[in-house]
């Protein structure tokens, strides 16, 4: 029994880190001469997913007015030069991925003294229920017991197992039994951006 656990274990470990090697791309969108503020969008992702998202966030919010950066949590090195910061991470196995985590954590302080949203792609939304709508809420809990945020974003995600490594392409089709396609519905993603600043 303990090495079926351990086998388990390590299974679920290696699918929430196991993806293949992805660009994580450092972007800056928006008029530097006649905008409003200084937006950052920094995100973690597994599959790709995320960036996605994160990047059509960034776009919208610049057309807004806002001179927004784009760029990978760990490519962050200084939060004073923003008016407002916009966080996103990819779910897997219910949790954020620990690289948000750390950053909001590492960052507590700075990210208190500013606004601060937070938005999350999940494959449990590709069906859009209120049950699964409550649950997903529930994922953003321990972020929230650091910072709270203004705004929350709950998007549907996408799998890819072309961009999964073997291992873990097996334990996302045969255990985890993740539903493969793109599921992000790009005109909610679009709305909740534009909205973003005038709350």
């Amino acid at each position: 029994m303990k090495v079926i656990t351990a086998i388990f274990i390590m299974s679920i470990s290696l699918y929430a880190c196991g993806s293949r090697h992805i660009p994580m791309p450092t972007k800056t969108y928006g008029d530097e001469v006649s905008c409003k503020g200084r937006v950052l969008v920094t995100y973690a992702t597994r599959a790709g997913s995320t960036i996605d998202i994160a990047d059509s966030i960034s776009f919208c919010v610049s057309q807004q007015g806002y001179v927004v950066d784009l760029m990978h949590v760990s490519s962050v090195e200084n939060l004073s030069d923003y008016s407002t910061i916009v966080i996103g991470s990819a779910i897997r196995m219910g949790n954020v991925t620990p690289e948000v985590k750390r950053f909001v954590q590492t960052n507590k302080e700075a990210l208190q003294d500013k606004p601060t949203a937070y938005f999350i792609a999940c494959l449990t939304l590709h069906e859009d229920t209120p049950e699964n709508r409550a649950k997903v809420k529930d994922y953003l809990i321990p972020l929230r017991e650091i910072v709270t945020p203004f705004a929350e974003g709950y998007f549907a995600g996408k799998m890819d197992y072309a961009k999964l490594k073997p291992f873990s392409r097996f334990a996302a089709k045969r255990m985890v039994k993740a539903p493969e396609g793109d599921f992000r519905d790009w005109e909610d993603i679009r709305r909740w951006s534009t909205t973003l600043l005038t709350h």
